[in-house]
């Protein structure tokens, strides 16, 4: 499991959104990249060349184009892109991943209580192996969750500034997604 390892104590986590942007983290020094875009025609080679620069990459299920969001698209994700792990806010998903061994991150946007309601449900059904709150500017509720649960708690969202890094570090968070190139590269952690 990458948590045991320590890579989420790490600090800044890279989303890519775009594929343009492949190229700019390869070259960065960041460990950790969530990639929130791809196809079933580019997704293998995207996730190969981000590895092979010593990268762990993770697939947000949700974002991609060309699969269902269902077992199979779970199953071929797996056994054929072979990703470090999968993100997804869908709970089905995240059972899915856990019955087949796959790292997976759920992705809450956590806004109010209910969302609070459904991420603690979903936290002990499904059983995540880490989270991803969003936005990330959401200090008090990042307090909570590491508070509560014995998982790594990743933010993002509205990462903008170094001050959001350090504010998210100091909440508790063990890594910090961002999408913004120029925090890629910083070391708070």
């Amino acid at each position: 499991m990458i948590y045991k390892k320590g890579f989420f104590g790490e600090g800044i986590i890279a989303t890519i959104r775009d594929e343009q942007f492949v190229d700019e983290v390869v070259k960065s020094e960041v460990k950790i990249v969530f990639l929130l875009t791809g196809n079933i025609f580019n997704l293998e080679n995207v996730v190969r060349t981000i590895q092979e620069s010593g990268k762990f990459v993770f697939v947000n299920i949700d974002f991609l184009e060309g699969l269902s969001k269902d077992y199979m698209a779970v199953d071929f994700i797996s056994k054929r892109v072979r990703p470090d792990g999968i993100i997804t806010a869908k709970k089905n998903l995240i059972s899915i991943a856990k019955e087949m061994g796959i790292y997976s991150i759920f992705r809450i946007n956590v806004v109010d209580s209910a969302s609070l309601k459904f991420c603690n449900e979903i936290i002990v059904q499904a059983g995540p192996d880490a989270l991803e709150l969003t936005p990330g500017i959401i200090h008090k509720v990042t307090r909570l969750f590491k508070a509560n649960y014995k998982i790594p708690i990743i933010t993002g969202g509205l990462i903008e500034t170094d001050d959001d890094i350090v504010k998210c570090r100091d909440a508790g968070a063990d890594g910090i997604a961002t999408s913004n190139a120029a925090l890629w590269d910083i070391r708070v952690f």
